[in-house]
């Protein structure tokens, strides 16, 4: 059974991220707020690596830049 690490996420939280897969300029971007949905409403890594076609690591890096920056930063850096 895969390992399912929960993302909290506050109201505001979840506001914004749905706004991002919807409106971001980037698909990466959009990609990555949907990232954080999923896993905030408890898909393993592994599912949500299936569901984007990604490997799992990648997920699992979203999940940590995500929890690093605090929630402030999906998008790419220039």
């Amino acid at each position: 059974m895969p390992r399912i690490v929960s993302v909290p996420l506050s109201l505001e939280q979840r506001e914004r991220l749905i706004f991002l897969v919807k409106h971001a300029k980037h698909w990466r971007e959009r990609q990555r707020a949907q990232t954080i949905l999923w896993l905030s409403e408890g898909k393993s890594v592994a599912e949500v690596a299936t569901l984007q076609e990604r490997i799992p690591e990648t997920i699992t890096l979203q999940r940590r830049r995500w929890e690093f920056y605090e929630g402030s930063r999906l998008a790419d850096l220039h």
